[in-house]
């Protein structure tokens, strides 16, 4: 009674902007940046150990043309160490993705 439910955050979001370019030497060129953030979060119902808050920061540059995409993603741009709960194996933890660079192409048909 009175516990926090484990696993659950109070609070956490993420807040995500992109901007495509109109002018025509840049058309197609789209950039984007974003905040992910989350409270402390208990570990389980007994509400003995806790993952601290964290937040980190995510960019993305890309070119779209009519028949493909492709991008390039910063995950965790400042490289901040953070822990995540497993939502299985009793409550562990794991350390956050460090910084992370990620080459997407799509092909659309």
């Amino acid at each position: 009674d009175g516990n926090k439910v484990g696993g659950v955050p109070e609070h956490s979001g993420r807040l995500w902007a992109n901007y495509k370019f109109s002018e025509p030497a840049l058309k197609g060129f789209s950039a984007g940046a974003g905040v992910s953030a989350q409270s402390a979060t208990m570990l389980d119902g007994g509400n003995k150990y806790k993952v601290p808050a964290y937040h980190t920061y995510d960019a993305k540059i890309a070119y779209a043309h009519k028949s493909y995409e492709t991008s390039l993603v910063v995950k965790n741009l400042t490289d901040r160490d953070y822990y995540e709960r497993l939502d299985y194996m009793g409550g562990r933890v794991t350390a956050g993705m460090e910084r992370t660079y990620l080459i997407n192409f799509n092909v659309k048909f």
